[in-house]
């Protein structure tokens, strides 16, 4: 029985192009597109979190 070569990792360049960057760049436009409108609705909130939970701004950003 002949003995088998190791397969060897695929090159950048073999996984960069294929049926699965169309996918991969519709999910990531639809994370930019929720997480934009998200993270500047939650900074029109930081003033009411400060003063309602006396959090410093720190605080607030940590969250």
């Amino acid at each position: 029985m002949p003995r088998e070569k190791p397969r060897r990792a695929p090159a950048l360049a073999d996984i960069s192009t294929g049926p699965h960057i169309g996918p991969c760049a519709a999910g990531l436009a639809a994370t930019a597109i929720s997480f934009g409108p998200g993270r500047m609705g939650f900074g029109l909130f930081v003033p009411e979190f400060n003063a309602t939970f006396a959090m410093s701004d720190t605080a607030v950003g940590l969250i």
